[in-house]
């Protein structure tokens, strides 16, 4: 049975290898326009203030943009995006809000 310094030597005398591999990502490449042609601009989403009418706090999912929105007591009133308002309104437990 060998002793502590004996296992450390052997240790010592294996071959080591480092096996990280780094990368970088490559930077972004811009667009290339012809001349005369400009980036069409996103979609600019409308907003409208909707004031839910119930006393429960409710939780519901907008039936066109997917979006999450939470209403309760404390939180009537939320900006809803303005595909979503029909939808909400046709509930009868919202009500428009603000000017």
């Amino acid at each position: 049975m060998g002793c502590c310094g004996q296992k450390r030597d052997s240790l010592r005398a294996q071959p080591t290898t480092n096996a990280y591999v780094t990368t970088r990502p490559s930077p972004p490449v811009p667009a290339r326009l012809e001349p005369g042609h400009r980036p069409i601009a996103a979609p600019q989403t409308a907003w409208r203030l909707l004031r839910y009418l119930g006393r429960s706090p409710v939780t519901v999912r907008g039936s066109a943009s997917g979006r999450i929105y939470s209403f309760g007591p404390r939180t009537p009133v939320q900006t809803v995006d303005e595909r979503d308002v029909a939808a909400l309104l046709a509930t009868g437990a919202f009500a428009a809000a603000g000017a």
